[in-house]
C-alpha cells in the first residue's frame, strides 16, 4: 500500500520512470533502427554509432542519475551506486565502431565499454533477486507475486549476462558479419534491459501494487 505521503508516491513515481527507461530503451533503438536503415545493429551500445546516439546516451545518463542518487537502505544505496556510475561508464567509453564482437581485440575503449555494461547488468540482476525480494513484515498474496516476477527478471538478467560474456569472449567475430553475428548479444542485451525496467515498474507499482 503505498498510502497517501506525498514522498513516498514521488518514489514510486521516479521508480516507474526508470522501469519505463529500461523497457524503452531497447525497444526505441531496434525500432528506431529498422526504420532509419533497414538494419539489426550487432549490440545495443553500437547504436550509440549512429543517428540515435542521443537517445542512447541520454537514456543512460537518466537510469544512472537515478541510480546513484536513490536513497533507501544502506545495501541499496551500495548497489544501486555501483549500477549508476556503470551506466555512465557505458555512456562515457563506446563501443567498438567498427562492429567488433570480440572482447580481446575491440580496443580500450570497448572493453571498459563492455566490462561496465557487464558491471551494471550485474547490479541490476543482484537488485531483482536480493533487494527488492525482502520484505519487512508479512508477505502479502501480492507481495508474492511481485517477488515472483523479481525473481524471474533477476535470473532472465543473469541468464542474458552469460550469454553476452560467453559471446565477448570467446566467439572472435571482429567485426559481426551476418545475421546470427548481430542478433544474439543484441537480444539478450535487450531481454536483460527490458526484465530490468519490468522489475522497476513492478517494484514501483505501476502494477501489482497493494491496494
Amino acid at each position: 500500500m503505498t498510502g497517501s505521503d506525498p514522498r513516498l508516491m514521488n518514489y514510486m513515481r521516479l521508480r516507474r520512470l526508470v522501469g519505463w527507461l529500461g523497457l524503452l530503451l531497447p525497444l526505441v533503438l531496434i525500432g528506431g533502427g529498422l526504420f532509419i536503415d533497414m538494419t539489426f545493429r550487432p549490440t545495443l551500445s553500437s547504436y550509440y554509432h549512429g543517428d540515435l546516439r542521443d537517445i542512447f546516451v541520454g537514456t543512460l545518463f537518466a537510469i544512472g542519475t537515478f541510480l546513484i542518487t536513490y536513497r533507501y537502505e544502506q545495501m541499496d544505496d551500495i548497489v544501486t551506486t555501483i549500477a549508476g556510475v556503470s551506466a555512465y561508464a557505458v555512456a562515457l567509453f563506446p563501443t567498438s565502431e567498427n562492429n567488433c564482437l570480440d572482447f580481446w581485440s575491440a580496443g580500450a575503449s570497448a572493453q571498459i565499454h563492455v566490462v561496465a555494461a557487464a558491471v551494471f547488468l550485474a547490479a541490476l540482476g543482484v537488485m531483482s533477486l536480493f533487494l527488492f525480494t525482502r520484505s519487512s513484515g508479512a508477505k502479502t498474496p501480492m507481495k508474492r507475486r511481485r517477488n515472483a516476477v523479481y525473481i524471474a527478471a533477476g535470473l532472465t538478467i543473469f541468464i542474458c549476462l552469460g550469454i553476452i560474456a560467453y559471446e565477448f569472449t570467446t566467439v572472435a567475430r571482429c567485426p559481426a558479419e551476418d545475421m546470427a553475428d548481430r542478433f544474439v548479444i543484441l537480444a539478450a542485451e535487450a531481454v536483460a534491459v527490458i526484465a530490468f525496467g519490468l522489475s522497476w515498474l513492478v517494484k514501483g507499482e505501476f502494477m501489482m501494487g497493494d491496494r
